[in-house]
């Protein structure tokens, strides 16, 4: 099996996203215990760019949003996107760059809402399940957002 990675430029980007998942839902059904969690990213896939994008924390170029008729916005007009492309790599890439600032930020906050005595730790997981849950939530459930929030990147592949 092709491992989940880019490695047609000067540098290989390894994404791992199964692997990732696998690893968290055995730590936190405590089948197995990893005492490395925090090493883990994000699990890079297609809901956390597409809450991304709709928040404006991420923003896609010309040649994948319709920003106008005249664009390509091959996300927008739901076309797929090949798999270990520029561009799918760079979502994803993207994707786990703003997602690791976020949980840096949300630990802060978080460690200075306690006190000295308590110790606190956002893993990328624990993110990864909330932001997941909330995009799916927008674009599925909420009356207010489902229609309004842009669609998610198609890309055919094993990895997500």
């Amino acid at each position: 099996m092709k491992d989940d990675d880019d490695s047609t430029h000067t540098i290989t980007i390894q994404f791992h996203k199964r692997a990732q998942l696998l690893a968290s839902m055995l730590n936190s059904d405590s089948i197995a215990v990893f005492t490395n969690m925090d090493s883990l990213t994000v699990f890079a896939d297609y809901r956390i760019p597409q809450l991304f994008r709709h928040l404006g924390i991420i923003k896609y170029s010309e040649y994948l949003s319709a920003v106008s008729t005249l664009c390509t916005g091959l996300v927008d007009k739901q076309q797929e996107i090949k798999n270990g492309s520029p561009e799918e790599v760079e979502i994803r890439a993207a994707t786990i760059y703003a997602s690791e600032l976020l949980r840096a930020c949300l630990e802060e906050r978080l460690k200075s809402d306690l006190d000295s005595s308590q110790t606190v730790q956002m893993t990328n997981a624990r993110l990864d399940y909330y932001l997941w849950s909330k995009a799916v939530d927008l674009a599925e459930n909420d009356i207010d957002t489902k229609d309004k929030i842009k669609p998610f990147h198609r890309c055919r592949c094993i990895y997500y």
